[in-house]
């Protein structure tokens, strides 16, 4: 692939950014200030209030920087760019996980120490999504209109069930192209599967001689269950995310198998059903794994503009997550965690580095700019 920006385009676009920094830091407070846990459904706002706030929050700061901007009760969206068929999608969401004990810091207070932002959502999903919408900004200030127009979506349920996707699909055609900045770099090819399931037994001694005998001994490995398998790229199956509940004189039990490609979900669900003797399966949902090719066009656009940015050689990855990759066509996950950085999110005290902030700023900015060539 050839690089068509020298290196002065990049000096402009870190000089721009830096420029603009303050405001994005002024901007990201607001958001992240805004505690968006899920909360009691209404028609009006199916993931409660305090989400649709933070919706809304995000689509004034767009609206502020010159971005067309759309309202959705389930999802939002800026764009920027030249009238065309097709267009550029990143997917980010604004919704975080419960807040939690064991903090050091004040979860939506924005805290700085040591150049570091502790608050919750700021690396899972508010600081990356806020940083593309500034990475766009970025190009409309260096008078560079996107022939392919680019459109950066707010979802609002991805910590709890895709939902705000599924009406996405729904409404919306598919990206040409794109990114969810929610995972890590230097860009992910693939992602796992990811099946939940629950099973219902009808008392305490068949539930516990079944957990006993299938999920303790092999630790998050499935042998007994005959579904254990590795493959190269994206590791062993595993299964994980227990949970035993006793209701009605029932005892349900769910868990998680994430998965490789090399294993179909029907092969598990059929291994895990003929374990059971008095007891019901249910399949929650089955999130197929996520596969592109390493050399595509569009992991090496992404790929590069990493390792310019960053001064590596690093080749993609794979990923056990889970992201927007899973329902929305052609986007992979790229960044924001970078190699090394892992067990922040969803944890207390979640944080970012000024500095990397500054960087994937810098990263995002210049990836904008390689998928607009064809």
């Amino acid at each position: 692939m050839e690089d068509i920006y020298s290196d002065k385009i990049i000096e402009e676009i870190k000089k721009v950014n830096s420029k603009n920094f303050t405001s994005f830091l002024e901007d990201l407070r607001k958001i992240v200030g805004i505690n968006s846990v899920r909360g009691k459904y209404s028609k009006q706002f199916p993931f409660g209030k305090n989400i649709n706030t933070c919706l809304e929050t995000s689509l004034d700061i767009c609206d502020k920087l010159g971005f067309k901007t759309h309202y959705n009760k389930y999802y939002g969206y800026a764009e920027f760019g030249q009238k065309n068929d097709k267009y550029i999608g990143v997917f980010g969401h604004l919704d975080t996980v419960e807040i939690g004990k064991g903090w050091n810091h004040n979860p939506l207070g924005f805290d700085i120490e040591n150049n570091r932002i502790y608050a919750r959502g700021i690396l899972d999903n508010k600081g990356p999504i806020l940083s593309v919408v500034y990475a766009l900004y970025a190009l409309k200030v260096m008078n560079i209109i996107p022939q392919i127009p680019i459109r950066i979506v707010f979802g609002i349920n991805e910590e709890t069930g895709f939902e705000d996707m599924r009406v996405y699909n729904k409404n919306e055609k598919a990206p040409y192209m794109g990114f969810t900045p929610d995972c890590k770099f230097p860009v992910v090819y693939a992602e796992r599967g990811r099946l939940n399931y629950e099973i219902t037994f009808n008392n305490e001694n068949e539930a516990f001689e079944w957990i006993n005998h299938y999920i303790f001994p092999d630790s998050l490995y499935a042998k007994r269950l005959k579904i254990d398998c590795y493959d190269e790229e994206f590791g062993r199956l595993e299964i994980r995310n227990h949970k035993l509940i006793s209701k009605d004189k029932k005892i349900k039990f769910t868990s998680s198998v994430s998965y490789p490609k090399i294993i179909q979900s029907s092969e598990i669900i059929r291994s895990i059903k003929n374990t059971l003797v008095n007891a019901d399966l249910k399949i929650i949902n089955d999130y197929k794994a996520v596969y592109f090719d390493k050399k595509s066009l569009m992991i090496k656009k992404l790929q590069k503009a990493y390792n310019k940015i960053a001064d590596k050689k690093l080749e993609p990855v794979t990923t056990s997550g889970g992201t927007y990759a899973k329902i929305i066509k052609n986007i992979v996950p790229f960044g924001p965690s970078f190699p090394g950085q892992k067990d922040i999110a969803h944890n207390p005290d979640e944080w970012m580095d000024i500095c990397d902030l500054k960087k994937i700023l810098n990263i995002y900015t210049l990836a904008l700019l390689y998928l607009q060539e064809e």
